[in-house]
């Protein structure tokens, strides 16, 4: 009725008419009347009809060095997840199902639809992790053509170890030099000190995406996620590359918690024309000479040294061993210790709604489920859920 006689409702505009549609079809799916949603479990129906509802979503903390012109109360991530849509789906044990509800198709999903769902973020499985991955990334170059543009395709192929595809996907666009540069073997510390050294030219240039890619090719994943974060806003891309980061991936930053200025101090000598492209010098010699980057803020440091003293036992010994929330069981210290270090301190000051419900689903992705509870227990709106999380033992 709405869609077909929607223009006879006085006072809707057509954006508040979808709205209304999306409200009606959440409603049919929590109460089990989707069939195609029948083997999704209440969390995955909340999940559902949450994201085709939208809702709001994260806003520029202050001081986000990778919005610095954002006015308050803008989106951190207007692609991403809503948090309450995040905080449901990691409690949704029928996974295989809600991809199934959610995607339009596994076998040819763009990443902007995992990025959207926040997919990255909630699914607990590797493996089905690994192959939406590669599905976006051949996707994105299927849409594109560019592997070393800002589009994620590179990033997704390095993080998931597949330079050999990335090196004949450069060779296709015809760039023999960058082909040559990624058939090298990265496992040897000279080629990941060049891949180190381009990673920098590229922060310096403004290419972001790329400068990831690079970072990961270096073997630093982490800050090849905390450049993603801290420039790009998406938060599933930097989740991705942490949690296809290797076991024994390094979880220490080397780039400072300012992370390429105009002019970037560190990065000496060398030289490239100003035409988007390293020179052929800057790959196979390095773009000069890289002195040690900064050690992280003092602040950042404290304020991620601060949360873990949060779960220390009060009598001076170790951290309390207090079981680890069940949800995703398979996320690696390098991706909890990303989140808690660059995610979560620019939520903690909030007591807006929306951000507690981003804050509570963080904290439980990162094994917090008492504090994920608490920080949503003095909220009206949360009571289902967290009487769901109670239900559960």
């Amino acid at each position: 009725l709405v869609a077909t006689r929607g223009d006879a409702l006085p006072g809707l505009r057509s954006d508040e008419r979808m709205a209304l549609l999306g409200a009606f079809d959440a409603l049919r799916d929590a109460d089990g009347g989707g069939g195609d949603h029948s083997g999704v479990d209440e969390a995955g129906r909340r999940a559902i009809g949450l994201a085709r509802r939208g809702g709001s979503r994260l806003r520029v903390p202050r001081g986000h060095p990778g919005h610095p012109d954002a006015e308050p109360g803008a989106t951190l991530d207007a692609r991403g997840p809503s948090g309450e849509t995040l905080a449901w789906a990691l409690q949704c044990d029928t996974q295989d199902a809600l991809l199934s509800s959610l995607l339009s198709s596994e076998s040819a999903c763009a990443w902007s639809e995992l990025r959207r769902l926040g997919v990255p973020l909630w699914v607990r499985d590797d493996g089905k992790l690994r192959r939406l991955v590669d599905t976006a990334a051949r996707a994105e170059f299927a849409a594109t053509r560019d592997p070393g543009g800002e589009n994620p395709c590179a990033l997704l192929y390095a993080a998931l170890g597949r330079t050999s595809v990335l090196a004949g996907l450069f060779k296709a666009a015809r760039d023999t030099r960058l082909a040559e540069f990624l058939s090298r073997n990265f496992a040897e510390d000279r080629h990941r000190e060049a891949a180190l050294k381009n990673a920098y030219a590229l922060m310096s240039k403004h290419r972001h995406a790329f400068a990831a890619t690079f970072f990961v090719l270096a073997g630093e994943h982490a800050d090849a996620a905390a450049l993603v974060w801290r420039r790009l806003g998406d938060l599933s891309l930097a989740v991705t590359v942490a949690r296809l980061a290797p076991a024994d991936a390094r979880s220490r930053l080397k780039i400072s918690s300012e992370t390429a200025p105009a002019s970037r101090p560190g990065i000496t000598g060398g030289g490239a024309k100003d035409d988007g492209m390293l020179s052929a010098d800057a790959f196979f010699a390095g773009f000069g000479a890289v002195e040690p980057a900064k050690a992280s803020s003092p602040d950042a440091l404290a304020k991620g040294d601060a949360l873990a003293e949060a779960d220390a036992d009060p009598r001076g010994g170790p951290p309390a061993a207090e079981p680890e929330a069940p949800l995703p069981a398979s996320l690696s210290p390098l991706v909890k210790d990303f989140l808690r270090r660059e995610i979560v301190p620019s939520l903690v000051e909030k007591d807006e709604m929306k951000d507690a419900w981003t804050l509570a689903a963080l904290r439980w992705m990162c094994g917090d489920g008492s504090e994920s509870v608490r920080l949503l227990s003095g909220f009206a709106p949360a009571a289902d859920l967290c009487g769901f999380i109670s239900s559960r033992g």
